[in-house]
């Protein structure tokens, strides 16, 4: 059963911002995210935050050692984006090197990730949080 959310990623999508997704464990931020990928036409690169080679590549800011990981890619999508050592950073750097790429971020809302990125990079580009608590009464009716 498909169920029908009230977040469109792919109408929250602007080029050289940063989307986070929230939510606390087991809403279906991962569900959510996977749904558009497979859905778009755009070209997404797709990482787990939670594997080592994601937090190896994406964790040192550094562009010309990120940017072998992206590609071609027109969307970079990073689920479980907590489990990345200095995410912030990495995500001001993407937003400020690749303007025409959008970035869609997911986390749990257990580690605050939207701390980390507002504090240590200040990230002025991000075109916003989106907190996913689960399904809502009208939702779970609705399907």
């Amino acid at each position: 059963m498909e169920i029908q959310r009230y977040l469109n990623i792919e109408q929250e999508l602007t080029p050289g911002k940063t989307l986070i997704i929230f939510g606390p464990r087991r809403v279906g931020k991962t569900t959510l995210l996977l749904d558009y990928i497979s859905q778009d036409n755009a070209k997404v690169a797709f990482y787990r935050g939670d594997e080592l080679s994601t937090q190896h590549a994406f964790g040192v800011a550094e562009s010309s050692q990120i940017r072998p990981f992206i590609g071609p890619a027109s969307v970079l999508a990073i689920d479980e984006a907590q489990f990345i050592p200095n995410i912030g950073q990495t995500l001001k750097l993407i937003n400020d090197t690749l303007p025409n790429l959008s970035l869609v971020v997911t986390g749990s809302s257990s580690f605050d990730l939207g701390n980390i990125v507002e504090k240590k990079c200040r990230l002025a580009n991000a075109s916003g949080t989106k907190d996913n608590q689960g399904l809502s009464r009208s939702q779970f009716l609705l399907n």
